[in-house]
């Protein structure tokens, strides 16, 4: 099911332009699988990859917050809104047998950066900065438990985290970036003042299927579906890992014949008969001759 389309992120009337709307389809496409076939199959090896932001004060390993073996439940909840009217792509809910929940906002991008604008906190009235990120990070940071653990509400969850257990919060950035977009939260760092209230991660779309692979040869015909469709999505838009150039034709070029098997330099030099060719060494048939007039030293025989 198209998560997307439930939230009418992909109406023809919607304002969002083509890019807005792919970027909500892959996630509809990645976090409803996630949340149909089980966290438990390659998504919080996924999640677990995700790189520490370039900010101040420095977060620890994303592993200080989530774990595999302490994981019993994940709610979801799909393009919630904050107190400052920005819209992140989903908010997920990570609850644990002995520690407290955890809740970690994530902002997806695909094609299109983030959403900016030149604009600062006293013009706007619901006090944000224009840099999307910041403004994120800010209003999750300002967000009350009871109104965060409001998003879960529709959840069919039949365990619910206690209200009264401190809820940790992290902001989690996913784009197609092969490396760290250090640029983004440079511009973020400048709206926030320097200090980030809460801790931020950084994730590549790219790292998702190689953790899916592991996975996709399930006994559960339905399951094995899914993964696998979302296998192949992920192939069809390119977002795999890059691990260098295939050298295996080039080791096994000598065994087989190729217009660019190079030969030629083994080969005599090409005669036509009698006649000489071009690159004949013609310095041999040349020789000084005293008695031409001055500037001209050789004559050809």
């Amino acid at each position: 099911m198209t998560v997307a389309e439930l939230h009418g992120k992909l109406a023809p009337d919607q304002p969002d332009g083509a890019h807005e709307r792919m970027e909500d389809l892959l996630t509809s496409d990645v976090f409803g699988t996630m949340k149909y076939a089980g966290w438990e199959h390659g998504f919080l090896h996924w999640l677990l990859k995700a790189e520490p932001a370039p900010i101040e004060p420095s977060p620890p390993p994303i592993s200080t917050y989530l774990s595999l073996a302490k994981t019993t439940h994940v709610e979801y909840s799909f393009w919630p809104r904050l107190k400052n009217n920005r819209e992140p792509d989903v908010a997920l809910l990570f609850c644990f047998d002995s520690e407290d929940p955890l809740l970690i906002l994530v902002e997806a991008k695909y094609l299109s950066g983030t959403s900016d604008w030149e604009g600062n906190e006293e013009a706007d009235p619901s006090g944000r900065t224009g840099n999307q990120i910041a403004d994120q990070v800010q209003g999750l940071q300002n967000m009350s438990e009871e109104d965060c653990l409001g998003w879960f509400q529709s959840s069919t969850a039949i365990e619910r985290p206690n209200i009264s257990c401190k809820l940790r919060r992290i902001h989690l950035f996913v784009t197609m970036h092969t490396v760290l977009p250090v640029r983004d939260y440079e511009l973020s760092t400048r709206n926030l003042g320097g200090t980030w209230p809460i801790h931020s991660y950084w994730l590549s779309w790219t790292r998702l299927a190689e953790c899916l692979k592991d996975h996709l040869d399930q006994p559960d015909k339905g399951l094995a579906a899914l993964l696998g469709d979302l296998y192949k999505l992920l192939q069809r838009k390119g977002l795999l890992p890059f691990h260098g150039f295939n050298m295996e034709p080039w080791q096994i070029y000598p065994q087989i014949p190729s217009f660019w098997y190079e030969r030629w330099w083994s080969l005599p030099p090409l005669r036509l008969s009698q006649y000489q060719s071009f690159w004949d060494q013609i310095f041999w048939h040349i020789q000084p001759i005293k008695s031409l007039p001055d500037g001209c030293f050789w004559e050809r025989i």
